[in-house]
């Protein structure tokens, strides 16, 4: 799964993360083939129309391997990346949904894991949800699904400012 150039994916990816950084240049990253999960990530250059790969280690690769996250580019310039599957996407209960999250920093092309435990994780497991930075600096995470053909309603908001998850009360409009 490994491109012979550099104007193509250097790794093979399904349901990766893409988020535009401050440079232009695009981050890609996670995703699955037939190799498995993905941890590794990429960037391309739109200057030159080519893709480099990250080093497949450490703090340059995501801290967990994930399909079907969301990513979403924060004001600060960093890029959010939270929930999404790994392991095993065929698990009848589904146990493999993530409700973590982590921070790409692309002045140091470095991945870090945000706590796993209260408000700096997803409140809801979710894969397959949207994202989208509001006005304020916050991002927005909505639907999605946490298991087996049970699409989500819930929402929830993430505020750069802390690194925290909170989220929207599940009655009325909300």
């Amino acid at each position: 799964c490994v491109a012979s150039g550099a104007t193509e994916l250097q790794t093979a990816r399904d349901s990766a993360v893409a988020a535009v950084l401050p440079n232009g240049q695009v981050l890609i990253a996670g995703g699955y083939n037939v190799n498995g999960f993905l941890a590794s990530a990429e960037l391309f250059n739109p200057a030159s129309d080519t893709f480099t790969a990250l080093p497949a280690s450490g703090n340059s690769e995501l801290q967990t391997a994930r399909n079907g996250a969301i990513a979403a580019e924060l004001p600060n310039g960093q890029v959010l990346i939270a929930g999404g599957y790994s392991y095993n996407v065929f698990d009848p209960d589904y146990t493999s949904v993530l409700r973590s999250a982590e921070l790409f920093n692309p002045a140091s092309d470095t991945f870090k894991a945000l706590a796993a435990s209260g408000s700096t994780e997803l409140q809801t497991a979710r894969e397959s949800a949207v994202a989208a930075v509001l006005a304020n600096g916050q991002v927005l995470i909505a639907g999605g699904d946490s298991a087996r053909n049970s699409a989500l309603r819930s929402a929830e908001l993430f505020n750069p400012a802390s690194d925290t998850f909170k989220p929207l009360p599940a009655s009325g409009a909300t």
